[in-house]
Parts: structure tokens; sequence; C-alpha cells
């Protein structure tokens, strides 16, 4: 009884407490009516009996601690407006025109007013600016940063001018980061872009085609049947699928060489395989043909991405100023930079030892330079980069030969590189499936602007045997003296796929080799026009067969306008030697002569030839006459030539006794865009560019490369994959009818696939020249606007009341509305005549 009783009794204190606590809140208003009363009733006094523990007191809040009286009657409206001014904050965002240090940055950039009258800026617009950000707090582009924050730095904000000049010392500056490659960037954006890849439905044969006959002084004919090598392809949206063959007519033999479907998505630089495939390989790996699935990381999609290490120049300007960047002594890179601190990324370098000068030179002619020493290569990645290949098939032997087959063991194999710095890349492959595995692991690394290392180790290991390899090599540069060296050790019996599916489990000669070393030296001669000197050293004990160890010298001069050379080597463990002279001269207009001597452990051969190199382009033309004399004699002319639809070389021989015509055509057959196009070999990727209309000159990269045919179409061949493109026309015999928005385009193709560019199209109906009046017989006026039938071509008057209309049929009705706010309307009938352009004069425009 007790603890209900008491439970009652804590139930009534909380529902009188919650009654005090409405009442609280209703009493300012009450107090406001009733003048508030002397005498206050308690709103606790029915409680004053009743013990209130501690736990149970709920803190209350005084409504009327910040009301000294009531407010006068009336003053409702201007109290509650002065209430917003205090609560609402004012804060805005100022567009300033921003100068450090008084140089004028060329930058609006948003700074932001906060409500307590601070001024603050993103971190990303900091240091778009060229100002350093305190490290700590929020790292983001988008983090506000308080200017007042800003170490060792003052700023002026002018409210009239709408600038900020903000006073920094140079180690409170952000660099300029400069990219030197940005602007002579071709790279296509990334495939998920609007202006990425694109592939239209196509199909390409590519053929080589060769035929012979010889005849001997006695009068005996032969003549082999014909033979070919094709190359067929079919791309769209879904990849390129590839099929190589060749084929023999007598007997008929067909041969198939590689099937291989692949794709690739150049915003993750990664490329698909499936079919015969190619594993990848590392400096101390082999590759091995496999019939499988390959996935490849493909740095060739970004041509705008440099894998290696470049390095950067840095420097500071006082003053807004231009730069020179020399690599080897050549110009390489020229700019601007503003004042201030600046790096000059992405330099076009070139790879191995060299120097760099930087030339900086302001407005007043000051001038200052700056050398420094590099070393760089394309053995190593970036830091943080990676590059990665995966592969699962089954390994292909006798590739192109009446044994090609395919293993039955299913095999694998995998390589990666991590950049980890500038100056090391860690490279690690494995291999294998039944019955064997093999991996290990390896470093590159540079050797300060001296040279670059590699080192790695390998084992495998087989049901029959465990085997280890170890290889090594050095590339050094003493200034101009360049020397290599390369080991590679096996232990055991080390395999790797190639040698382990090879015919035969025991024939070794598959097998990597037992031991290689190599040693290499280049050096500059002291003598008039340069020349160069190079010497080397080969010992190779291979898996099976014979030990070799050679030793080789060449040298090369410029001499009498041309360039000589003298070569020589022998092979110490068989005996077997060589040596050679050549003479290379030009004749000008593209004549060349060469002679050269060859003396061998098997006699002596003497050749001269004279030629014409020709060139690239259609219609021009190669030819050859050579003779080479020794223990037997020789005598060839030949002669090439590239057509506009294809390529043509001819080869006559006479040697002993016999004379031979050899002839081969090289070219294409492509289907795509609806037609089909007979063209030169397609290497890579290609456009079809369609105008619309016949003999328009067309030109690939402001070079000429013909004129569309009878369909107004033309093939052009030799784009390059993932880059733009550009395409354009000359606009000058363009058909009338023929409606053309641009004349110049930009084509991104996938690789080995076609892109269609369209230029023009024709309009739906006639286009004629027409002349209005109006009812009093004046031009209309200029710049009315007027609309063929329901939703037809829009056109505009011009001077003399006349206007071009376009999609115009026999009877037209056009509503043209006038300056004055009026309308009127024309009839115009229209008769084509052909490919003149149709002339209307005088059509009266009647008001509505």
């Amino acid at each position: 009884m007790q603890s209900r009783s008491t439970s009652s009794s804590r139930a009534r204190a909380h529902f009188w407490l919650a009654l005090a606590a409405a009442g609280l809140m209703v009493l300012p208003t009450a107090a406001t009516a009733l003048q508030i009363l002397d005498e206050p009733v308690d709103p606790f006094a029915d409680l004053a009996m009743e013990t209130v523990t501690p736990e149970t007191v709920t803190p209350t809040i005084d409504p009327f601690a910040n009301i000294d009286a009531a407010p006068e009657a009336g003053a409702e409206t201007d109290a509650a407006a002065d209430q917003l001014l205090i609560e609402e904050p004012l804060e805005y965002d100022l567009w300033l025109d921003v100068l450090i240090n008084g140089q004028r940055r060329k930058k609006i950039v948003a700074i932001h007013h906060g409500a307590d009258g601070t001024l603050s800026a993103t971190r990303g617009d900091l240091a778009a600016i060229g100002l350093m950000a305190p490290q700590t707090g929020d790292p983001s582009p988008e983090a506000r940063i308080a200017l007042a924050d800003l170490p060792d730095v003052t700023y002026v904000f002018d409210e009239i001018e709408q600038t900020i000049d903000f006073f920094a010392p140079e180690t409170a500056r952000a660099r300029q980061i400069i990219d030197a490659r940005a602007r002579r960037s071709k790279a296509a954006p990334a495939e998920d872009d609007p202006d990425g890849p694109t592939t239209t439905f196509g199909a390409v044969l590519n053929y080589d085609i060769y035929a012979s006959a010889s005849v001997t002084n006695g009068g005996a004919f032969t003549a082999p049947a014909p033979a070919g090598s094709f190359e067929a392809k079919l791309f769209g949206p879904f990849g390129l699928l590839e099929q190589s063959f060749s084929v023999q007519t007598e007997p008929l033999n067909f041969r198939r060489l590689n099937t291989t479907w692949s794709t690739s998505d150049p915003a993750a630089m990664r490329t698909w395989r499936a079919g015969d495939i190619v594993t990848s390989a590392l400096g101390w790996t082999r590759p091995t043909r496999l019939g499988g699935i390959q996935m490849q990381n493909d740095f060739g999609l970004r041509s705008d991405i440099v894998t290696y290490p470049v390095p950067s120049i840095t420097g500071s300007a006082a003053l807004p100023s231009a730069v020179e960047i020399y690599i080897n002594d050549k110009n390489r890179y020229s700019g601007e930079v503003l004042e201030g601190p600046f790096e000059i990324a992405n330099l076009p370098i070139v790879t191995g030892a060299g120097t760099i000068e930087l030339v900086v030179k302001d407005a007043a002619g000051n001038e200052v330079t700056t050398k420094a020493d590099y070393f760089a290569s394309p053995q190593l990645l970036k830091p943080g980069l990676f590059d990665y290949s995966a592969e699962i098939g089954f390994a292909r032997t006798g590739f192109g030969t009446n044994t090609d087959t395919y293993d039955r063991r299913l095999m694998g194999s995998g390589s990666i590189r991590a950049g980890v710095t500038d100056w090391l890349t860690w490279e690690g492959h494995a291999e294998g499936g039944l019955d064997l595995i093999s991996a290990g692991s390896g470093v590159v690394a540079t050797l300060g602007r001296l040279g670059i290392g590699q080192f790695s180790v390998a084992a495998s290991k087989t049901a029959e045997a465990t085997g280890a390899q170890v290889t090594g090599s050095l590339q050094l540069s003493f200034g101009n003296v360049a020397v290599g060296a390369r080991a590679q050790k096996s232990f055991g019996r080390f395999e790797d796929i190639a040698s382990y599916t090879a015919p035969g489990i025991t024939d070794r000669s598959s097998g990597t080799p037992s031991s290689l070393y190599q040693l290499s030296l280049s050096l500059p001669m002291p003598f008039e026009n340069g020349g160069r000197a190079s010497l080397s050293y080969t010992h190779l004990e291979p898996a099976s067969g014979d030990p070799a160890q050679l030793i080789a010298a060449s040298y090369g001069q410029k001499l009498f306008g041309g360039s000589g050379s003298a070569s020589a080597y022998a092979d110490l463990k068989s005996g077997r030697y060589g040596a050679s002279l050549g003479l290379w001269m030009p004749l000008g207009n593209n004549l060349s002569t060469r002679a050269s001597m060859r003396q061998t452990d098997t006699g002596t051969v003497l050749t001269a030839s004279l030629g014409n190199g020709g060139g690239s382009e259609v219609g021009d033309v190669g030819w050859l006459l050579n003779t080479e004399q020794g223990k037997s004699s020789s005598y060839a002319a030949t002669v090439r030539t590239k057509l506009p639809v294809a390529s043509v070389r001819g080869r006559l021989t006479h040697r002993d006794a016999r004379t031979t015509l050899n002839a081969q055509m090289s070219g294409a057959v492509v289907a795509a865009d609806g037609g089909l196009f007979i063209a030169n070999r397609i290497r890579d990727a290609f456009a079809i560019v369609d105008v619309g209309a016949p003999n328009i000159p067309v030109f690939y990269q402001n070079r000429p490369v013909g004129v569309t045919g009878a369909n107004g179409k033309l093939l052009v061949p030799g784009l390059s994959a993932y880059e733009k493109n550009r395409i354009s026309i000359d606009p000058t015999n363009l058909p009338l009818d023929l409606m053309v928005e641009n004349t110049t385009a930009i084509a991104i193709p996938a690789a080995g696939s076609g892109v269609v560019v369209r230029f023009g199209k024709h309009s739906s109906g006639g286009t004629a020249l027409v002349s209005f009046r109006d009812a009093a017989g004046e031009f209309l006026p200029l710049a009315s606007t007027g609309s063929i039938g329901d939703g037809g071509g829009e056109f505009t008057v011009g001077y003399d009341g006349e206007a071009l209309l376009e999609g115009l049929g026999a009877d037209n009705v056009a509503t043209i509305a006038l300056a004055d706010g009026g309308s009127c309307i024309a009839e115009i009938p229209y008769a084509d005549e052909g490919s003149n352009l149709v002339s209307i004069a005088d059509i009266v425009c009647l008001p509505v």
C-alpha cells in the first residue's frame, strides 16, 4: 500500500509540473494584456506538502529573462524587422580581380564575406592564384580558408575597384604548375566523354598477292601459282574481330594464322583480347603464344600520359617573364610565366642522360639561365602508376607451320610493374599450370644520372625438376660514352611456359639459356664530321647445342656529303667471321648510290646500286638498280608505285642463267557506311568522309589526301587511333543545294576501325534566290523574317528585298513578318534549273 501511495503522489506531482510549464508559456501574453498582477499566483501551491527528490526536478528557463518591459502598442512591426536584421546573417560572395604583390594574376575569384565580416576563399582558388593554404583542417579543394589565417600574408581589399591585393613572401607562394605537354597533346577524351572515340559498323580485307615467273637461258619456263596473305577485320561498337591467313593456290592450301577479338576502354586504359594472344613479357621473361583470354593495361590508348618519371624544372620570376627550355642544346619549349615561383612539368625530354637549360627573360630584358643534368628511361614507371597483364589459355606451338597446334594443358601468366619512387620500379611475374609453377621478382632503378640498372630472381618447379634464374643488367652513360652489360644465369632446370609446352618435353632447344653474358661499348671518335664506334662481346651457352662466343665492332662516319660504315664479327668458338665496308652517297633529285664489300669465311661479295627512293604519297614512283658479284653474279631492277587503290611492286632478277619476274600488289577492300571502297592497305584506323558531292578536295591534318568520288565520299587511311584527327574540306565548289554547317571536323576512331565524318546534306527541296515587293511595289524592309509553309525553312530578307529560300516545291507559300509588326503572304512558284541557281524576281507579298 505504501508503494502505491507514493506512486500516486508522484503522478500528481508530474501532472502539476506539466500544467505549470504550460502556464509559464502563456504568461507573457497574459502579462501584456493584464499589465501583470502585483501578486502573481504560485502555480506550485498545491504541491507544498509533496516531497520532490532531486531526480524529479526538471530545469526550466525563465521566459521573461530578456524582457525589461512590455512593448509599446504599434511597435511590434519595427521590433520584428530589427529582430530579422539581427537573426539573418549578412553573407555573400565577392567576385574580385586578384593581384599578388601588386601584379595582376589575370584571374577573378570568389571571396566569401562572412556574417562576422571575415573574408575567406576555397583551397582550390587559393592554389589557382598562387597562395599556399595552411596544411591543417579539411584538405579538400572546396574547404574554405580565412584569409587572415594565411601564414605571412596580408591583403588590401578595394571595394570600389573590386580588387584584392595580397602581399606574400616567396615562402607563402604556391608554384605555378605548367604542363609542357598540354598544348601539344592530341589525345582524345575518355570513352565516356561525348567527344570520345567512335566507330561505325564495317569490314576491312587487307591483302598482299604475290606472283612470279622465270625462264632459263635454255628457254625452260616456270610460273608458280599465285599466293597471298590476308587480314580480315570486322569492327563496330562491339570491338574488333581480326582474322589473318595465307592462301596458296596450287596446290590449294589455306593456313589460318591468328583469330582475335579485342575491345579497349581508354578511360581505364585497359584492353581485353580473346582468341590467339601473346603473353606479356618483362625484360627477364619470355612471351608465349596462347589460345585464350587476356586483360592488359594499355597506356597506348592515352598518348597524353607519360608513364615514366620526367624531370621538371623550377624557378622564380620577379616579374611576368618569358621562359625557354633547351634539352641538349635544342629548344623544346617556349612559354610565359607570371610573377612568382613556377614549375614546368612533363618536359619533352629525350630519354637517356641529358642536360636541361632554363632561360627566364622579363620585359626589362633581364635574363637568368639555369642548367641541370637528368636521366630518364621508359623502363621506369611514375610513382603510384601500375602496369599489368594477365592471360589464361592453351600454349600454341608451331605457329605458321604444318605442326601448328595447341597444347591441352591450361596455362596462365601474369605480369605487373609498379612505380615506387622516381628512381625505383618493382616488377613481378608468375606463370604456370598443370605441373608447372614459375615466378620471379625484380627491380629497375636509376644510378643517379649515370644510367639505369635491373636485377631479378626467378624460380620454377615441375614434376621432373626445379630451377632458378638470376638476371642483371646495366646501361651507363659517361658523357658521350655509353656502356652496357647484361648477365643471365640459370641453375638446375629452369622452365617457363615456352619450354615446358614445347613438342617433346625432353627437347631442350626451346629452353632458356644456361648462361648469357654481354658487354657493349659505344663512343665518339675524334675525327672531322664526327663518327662513332661500337664494340660488343657475347657469350652464350644455350639449353642445348653448341656455345657461342662472339665479338663485333662497327664504325660509322659522315663522308663526302654521304656516310661510310665498317663492321666486323668473329665467333671464337666456331671460327666463323665476317667483315664489311659500305658507302652511301646522295646524288640530288632524290637519287642515291650505294656500294659495299662483304668478306666472310665463305668468300667475298661486292654490291652496287643506284636508285630513287620515291615517296609514300599516291602517285610516287621509286626504282632501284643493283648488282651483286661473288661466287655467282646477279643483276636486278625494282620499281614500285602507289596508286589510289593499291601499291604495286615489280622486280626483275637475272642470276645463274635464270631470269625471274616477281610481282606484288598490296591493298584493301573496305565495306562501311553503306558503300564499298578500294584503297591502299589499312594499317590502323581510317575515316569515311561524306561530303555529299563529288570532286570536293579533302584534307587530313591540313594535308591534301584526295577528292570525293561520284558518291560524294572519300576513304582517308592512316588516322591515329584514340587521338584527335583534323579533317577538313574545300567548300569552293560545293553545289548550291548542299548545306554545310562546318568545313572542319575532328575524328576520333578506335584502333583498327573506321569512323564516318559527314559534312553536308542536300536540302529536301529546291533552292532559289527570291526578291520580294510589297503591294505598293517597294522592296520588303531589310531584316524581315519569314518561313515556307507550316514549319518550313526559315529565311531573312536582305538588301533589295532578296532572300535565299531552301526546301522549295513546285508551289510554295511564304509568310513574312514585317518590321512594323504586321505580316504578309506571298505565293512562290518554283521550277528546277539543274545545277544553276534559280532566281525569282518581284514576288508580291500581300498584307494579311
